[in-house]
């Protein structure tokens, strides 16, 4: 017959078998004696060790390639709108080879193409890819991804890759260029721009795109007769993490990425300084004497 301490440490045998406590120590009766046993942990099995860290390694790497990829893609777009802006700057640094004034204060919208490069020996049609940016009640809108391709721009360029500015100036442009494909000459009536704050010419204003390049610092107007533009989808995607048509990008409908803050200055920049111009053109000579010495005594 068993005492009550062996019932008692039979309890515990059963309260500590219970518990699930690996390190718990229990009281074992045999024969009458009572002994101290420590519970021995048990260890996981080494394979399943083994498939756990390959997992998570497996995991680390496809987050890794994963942010990889999206860098690479930020940087390509982020590349060429830092370009376009980088031409806008290097063409309007000089006033013998800027866009004139009168064209930027009257242009619907501003395509920049930084570099126009030949796509086959002996073949005149070339392709590129560039951003464009539109008027809209507020300002500019955000930049829609471009390319253009075919057509020939001249044998003044020869085979050098050239910076393109297209300068759309009127309604039926901007619609073509809103319907995400169009062509130059067909569509459109295209024609090299006047370049220079003191070019006399006004044939420019007969065109419904003018055109410029500039190539080993070299600026000029710029046939672009029979070349194609349309809306760069892969870019669009990339830019704004899908797939938008470009009449709702240029129509202002999106807020501009932060990768476009470079490009959006330099076009605000240069357009806000050539209404200025033409607005200050417009002003009487003797009045515009008078102001300034208004605005001299008004110092003093």
């Amino acid at each position: 017959m068993k005492s009550s301490k062996d019932s008692t440490c039979a309890g515990s045998l059963g309260s500590c078998a219970a518990s699930g406590d690996l390190h718990a120590e229990c009281n074992f009766v045999s024969d009458g004696y009572i002994t101290h046993s420590p519970r021995v942990p048990m260890k996981p099995p080494l394979n399943s060790l083994v498939t756990f860290f390959v997992i998570v390694q497996i995991a680390i790497l496809a987050l890794a390639s994963f942010s990889f990829a999206e860098k690479v893609h930020a940087t390509e777009i982020g590349k060429r709108l830092e370009a376009s802006a980088n031409v806008l700057d290097q063409i309007m640094s000089s006033p013998d080879m800027t866009i004139p004034s009168q064209v930027l204060a009257e242009a619907k919208c501003i395509a920049v193409v930084p570099s126009l490069i030949k796509v086959a020996l002996g073949v005149g049609g070339r392709h590129g890819k560039g951003v464009a940016t539109c008027r809209i009640a507020n300002g500019w809108s955000a930049p829609g991804p471009i390319s253009v391709s075919g057509g020939s721009i001249g044998p003044q360029i020869g085979g050098q890759a050239v910076d393109v500015i297209i300068v759309v100036m009127d309604e039926n442009a901007f619609k073509r260029l809103l319907s995400s494909k169009f062509k130059i000459g067909a569509d459109v009536a295209g024609s090299p721009g006047p370049k220079g704050q003191k070019s006399g010419d006004t044939d420019w204003r007969k065109a419904e795109i003018l055109s410029y390049s500039k190539s080993h610092g070299v600026f000029a107007g710029l046939n672009l007769k029979g070349a194609a533009v349309k809306q760069d989808k892969d870019a669009i995607v990339e830019l704004y993490g899908r797939y938008v048509p470009i009449a709702s990008i240029l129509e202002g409908k999106l807020h501009a990425p932060a990768e476009s803050d470079t490009f959006l200055a330099a076009v605000r920049k240069y357009t806000a300084e050539a209404l200025r111009s033409k607005m200050h053109s417009k002003v009487p000579a003797g009045l515009t004497a008078f102001n300034n010495r208004a605005a001299g005594s008004a110092v003093h």
